[in-house]
């Protein structure tokens, strides 16, 4: 039995030059990002062709899934936008804030398709060429636009990371935060973390840019949401059966 729960800007001045540094960094791995989801999709494409001529083992993976997920008698999903990140730990944090401008796309998979919290299995696409993706409301599963959710979901990823990101690194009158403890290289690596995230987290970034960014990391959501979709798809199933 599956039971819904529904528990529903500091801006840090930088100089012209460390800006258009960061900009032409981030262009770069922008160009390099293109190519790999460029890659994805040619292999998702390539697997939808197979899995037509491979039913059979298809049908049995489903079934182990479905045994798998039955004997969770009492899971209880969380709503969109009610989510548990409880199970996401420090080292996984510093390395959302380490990827950068990538970050929300790491922290969208932690956040909706980590074993650890399959409460979280609230959103999947289940055709790679559909416009729609499911997503668990209050009332159970419903069908919307696959863009708008995919764009609200991932602005509230950024907040997730910016709001983490202050916790973290700043006092509450907005200083840095210095451990003692820490050595010389710890300090330098956590000031040079803090300077590169703050420019993309805290929307340091030029309008084109961020719209270059937001692109690439919304279609890797995509693909995320339609590569995890068999543990949410089972759960959706069982729900309709239940009821």
């Amino acid at each position: 039995m599956f039971q819904i729960i529904n528990n529903k800007d500091r801006q840090i001045p930088l100089t012209i030059e460390q800006l258009e540094m960061y900009n032409q960094q981030l262009i770069q791995e922008l160009e390099h990002q293109k190519q790999i989801n460029k890659q994805i999709q040619s292999k998702n494409a390539t697997t939808t062709t197979n899995n037509t001529t491979n039913t059979n083992h298809n049908n049995n993976n489903d079934n182990r899934t479905t045994n798998h997920t039955t004997n969770h008698n009492h899971v209880h999903l969380h709503v969109s936008g009610s989510e548990d990140l409880s199970h996401i730990t420090k080292e996984q944090w510093m390395h959302c804030f380490k990827m950068n401008h990538q970050s929300i796309e790491v922290l969208f998979r932690l956040k909706y398709f980590s074993k650890a919290k399959p409460e979280n299995h609230n959103v999947f696409i289940d055709k790679i060429d559909t416009e729609h993706i499911h997503v668990l409301n209050s009332k159970g599963w419903e069908i919307k636009g696959r863009k708008p959710v995919i764009y609200k979901l991932y602005y509230n990823v950024k907040d997730n990371l910016r709001d983490i990101f202050e916790k973290m690194f700043y006092l509450e009158d907005g200083t840095e935060k210095i451990h003692e403890n820490m050595t010389e290289d710890q300090k330098a690596n956590q000031r040079n973390i803090i300077k590169m995230f703050r420019l993309f987290v805290f929307d340091d970034m030029d309008d084109e840019l961020e719209d270059r960014v937001r692109k690439i990391s919304c279609d890797a959501m995509e693909y995320d949401a339609y590569n995890h979709r068999h543990t949410p798809m089972q759960i959706q199933r069982i729900m309709e059966t239940d009821n």
